[in-house]
C-alpha cells in the first residue's frame, strides 16, 4: 500500500522531534515514539520503558504493562527507506528475548543484564500477579513480509503470547482515528424520559445494519444538561455543527422554549432529534432512564442546542422533546446504515448536498491529510467544525482553515474548469464522477493549497482598499470601465484568471510530457505565492490584467462580460489573449523566478 507523502513527512518529523529531544540517533527514538503515540505513554514514561537499547539486549527494545490487562514486549525496526520489506530474520530476536525473560538465570552478563532483570521481574509480576496476557508488538517504518508474520505468529502461540503488527500504514489509520473532535465510543449515556412510559421500541424494523431501533419522549430539561456535557462529542457524527441563532427556524424555535404557554406546546411543533448508537436500552422499575451507548446527533443538533443554550429558562417537566435511537452495527453494513440515516434525515434547517457528503471518506482523508501538513491546515468538512473547536486546538491552526466547498470550487477553477466551477458548484459533491475529480485524496494537499491561494489574490486585488496595488498592475491603457465590468463578474473572472495561471506554473515549472506540478514544486510554488509580494505575483498579474483588457475590447458590449464568463468555450478565448500577453516574455525561465531544489 503507498503511504501518502504528506503522512510521511509528519511521520520522520515525529521521529527526528524525540531524537532531537533526547539527543539520540532516530533508530533509539523510534520505540520510544511507538510507547508515545500508540500506546500514549507520557514522553518521560516512554522513553524509560524503551531504554534497553545496547548490544545483546536479546530484541527487546521496549516494554509496557498494562495493569490487569497485557505485558507488552516491543521490537522496532527504523530502515531509512520507507519501502523497504521487513522479514522474519530482523524480527525472531524478540521471541528469543522473551525466552529469556522467562528464564532470567540464562540473561548473559554485560551492560544490558540489569535492565532485562528488571524488565523480566516486571514481567513475572504481571503474569503470575494480576494473570496478564504478554503480547509481542514489532513495530516498523516500512512493512512486514506475510511469511515473517506467519512465523512470528505461530512462534509466538508456542509461548502462549498474542502478536501485534504495526506498519506504516498501521500508524496512519491510528493517526487517522484520532480526529479532533472524537466520538463517544465505549461511553453510557443516560437520558431522562418525559414519562416512565413514554418509549416504544421497534421491533419489526428490519434493515441492514440497523440491530434495533427505539422512539422516546425525553424531558426537556435533562437532555440539555445532558448534551452541555457531551458537546462537541455528541455532534461527531453530525453532517454540520451548531449554526447560531441567526437561522430563522432556530429563532422561532428559541421563541417557542422562552414561552411559557407556547413551550407546552415543543413536541408538537418541533420534528424531533434522530440519535444513532451502538446499543440502547430502558433501565430502572421506578424511575426509568434510557442509556445509550456512543449515541450521536445526527439529525436535530439545532434542537439539541437550542434546549442546552435556553435551559435556564424552563423547568423540568416544562419541555418534552421526540428521540429516535437507532442503534446501528459496527461493520461496513453499519456504517452505511448511519451514513444513510444522517442523510435522509436532515431537513429541518436547509442542508446543502456539501452538508451532505461531510462524513464522506474522502472528506475525512483530505481533512487527516490537511492536518498532516507542517504547520497543519484544518480542512472544515463540517459546516461550523471550527467553531466547535477548542481555543487551544484553533491556536494549533492560527489562521490557517479552509472548507471543502472552497477547496473544491478553487480547485476545479484552477484545473480548467472555472466556468462550470462557479455556476455549478453543487456538481462537485452530487456528481460522483466530478466529485472525484475535484476531491482526489491522492493529490497533494500543497497543490490545493497552491489553488487556493491562486484563486485568493486575483480576489482580493479587485477590492477597494488595493486600488493603488491595482494600478501597478493593470497599466495607462486599464480603464475604470474595465474594472467595473470584471467586479461585476468577479468569481467567474477570478475562476477563468486562476485557470491561466495554473497552465502557465506548469509550463514554467511542470515536470515531464504531461508538464504536471510534483508534490515537492506545489508546496515550493505555494510558499513563494503566500509571502510577501514577490515577482511571481507581479509578472502573473501583469499578463492577467493585460490578457482581461484586450478580451474586453473584443467583447465589445461589457454589460455582458458575466454572460461570457459563463460560457466553458471563454477560457479558450481568453487562452489566447493570454498567449499573446506572453509573447514578448519567453523563455519564461528569464522572466520567472526558478525554485530551490533539493534532494527530497
Amino acid at each position: 500500500m503507498a503511504i501518502n507523502p504528506t503522512f510521511l513527512e509528519w511521520f520522520r518529523s515525529e521521529i527526528d522531534r524525540v531524537a532531537d529531544d533526547r539527543a539520540v540517533d532516530a533508530r533509539r527514538a523510534f520505540p520510544a515514539w511507538c510507547l508515545e503515540f500508540v500506546y500514549e505513554v507520557d514522553a518521560d514514561g516512554a522513553f524509560d520503558q524503551s531504554d534497553t537499547l545496547s548490544q545483546g539486549d536479546a530484541g527487546i527494545d521496549g516494554w509496557r504493562y498494562e495493569e490487569g490487562g497485557r505485558f507488552h514486549l516491543i521490537q522496532a525496526k527504523y530502515p531509512d527507506d520507507e519501502k523497504a520489506v521487513v522479514g522474519v530474520d530482523d524480527l525472531q530476536d524478540l521471541v528469543r528475548g522473551l525466552a529469556l525473560l522467562r528464564g532470567p538465570a540464562l540473561i548473559a552478563e554485560g551492560p544490558h543484564r540489569p535492565k532485562l532483570n528488571d524488565v523480566a521481574l516486571k514481567l513475572e509480576e504481571a503474569v503470575k500477579g494480576d494473570g496478564a496476557r504478554v503480547s509481542l508488538d514489532f513495530f516498523v517504518a516500512a512493512s512486514i513480509t506475510k511469511p515473517a508474520k506467519t512465523q512470528l505468529t505461530a512462534f509466538a502461540e508456542e509461548f502462549d503470547a498474542d502478536v501485534q503488527f504495526y506498519e506504516l500504514e498501521d500508524f496512519l489509520g491510528i493517526w487517522s482515528a484520532r480526529e479532533l473532535i472524537g466520538d463517544l465510543h465505549g461511553r453510557e449515556v443516560r437520558f431522562p424520559l418525559a414519562k416512565d412510559d413514554h418509549c416504544y421500541r421497534l421491533n419489526c424494523l428490519a434493515v441492514d445494519g440497523v440491530s434495533g431501533a427505539l422512539v422516546a419522549t425525553l424531558d426537556g430539561r435533562g437532555f440539555g444538561d445532558t448534551i452541555a456535557a457531551l458537546t462537541p462529542q455528541i455532534f461527531h457524527r453530525n453532517v454540520r455543527y451548531h449554526l447560531g441563532s441567526r437561522k430563522a427556524v432556530n429563532l422561532r424555535m428559541e421563541q417557542t422554549i422562552k414561552d411559557k404557554e407556547e413551550r407546552k406546546a415543543f413536541w408538537l411543533y418541533n420534528n424531533g432529534i434522530t440519535l444513532v448508537c451502538d446499543s440502547v436500552a430502558i433501565v430502572g422499575d421506578a424511575d426509568r432512564t434510557l442509556v445509550a451507548t456512543n449515541p450521536q446527533i445526527v439529525n436535530g443538533a439545532q434542537t439539541a442546542m437550542s434546549l442546552r443554550e435556553l435551559r435556564a429558562l424552563y423547568e423540568t417537566g416544562e419541555i418534552s422533546v421526540q428521540a429516535r435511537f437507532v442503534s446501528v452495527e459496527s461493520s461496513p453494513v453499519g456504517e452505511a446504515a448511519m451514513l444513510a440515516i444522517s442523510e435522509f434525515t436532515n431537513s429541518q434547517n436547509a442542508v446543502t448536498v456539501a452538508d451532505l457528503k461531510a462524513n464522506d471518506p474522502r472528506h475525512k482523508a483530505l481533512q487527516d491529510r490537511f492536518r498532516l501538513l507542517m504547520p497543519p491546515w484544518h480542512y472544515e468538512r463540517r459546516r461550523g467544525e471550527w467553531n466547535a473547536l477548542t481555543a487551544a486546538q484553533k491556536a494549533d491552526f492560527a489562521t490557517r482553515q479552509v472548507t471543502k466547498e472552497e477547496i473544491g470550487q478553487r480547485w476545479r477553477a484552477f484545473a480548467g474548469d472555472p466556468a462550470e466551477a462557479i455556476t455549478a458548484k453543487e456538481k462537485m459533491f452530487s456528481d460522483a464522477d466530478v466529485a472525484a475529480a475535484a476531491f482526489d485524496i491522492d493529490r497533494s494537499p500543497h497543490l490545493y493549497l497552491l489553488a487556493y491561494s491562486v484563486y485568493a489574490s486575483f480576489s482580493e486585488i479587485l477590492n477597494k482598499k488595493r486600488q493603488e496595488e491595482l494600478k501597478r498592475y493593470t497599466g495607462n491603457a486599464w480603464t475604470s470601465s474595465n474594472t467595473e465590468a470584471v467586479t461585476a463578474a468577479k468569481q467567474l473572472w477570478v475562476g477563468h484568471m486562476a485557470a491561466l495561471t495554473h497552465g502557465l506554473l506548469r509550463e514554467r515549472y511542470g515536470d515531464g510530457e504531461e508538464k504536471n506540478l510534483s508534490r515537492e514544486t506545489a508546496q515550493q510554488l505555494f510558499e513563494l505565492w503566500d509571502s510577501a509580494e514577490n515577482e511571481l505575483i507581479s509578472f502573473v498579474m501583469m499578463r492577467a490584467f493585460q490578457t482581461t483588457r484586450i478580451w474586453l475590447r473584443n467583447l465589445g458590449a461589457q454589460d455582458g462580460v458575466k454572460k461570457a464568463l459563463s460560457l466553458p468555450a471563454t477560457l479558450a478565448d481568453l487562452r489566447d489573449h493570454w498567449e499573446d500577453a506572453l509573447v514578448d516574455h519567453y523563455p519564461l525561465e528569464d522572466r520567472m523566478p526558478a525554485l530551490p531544489r533539493g534532494d527530497d
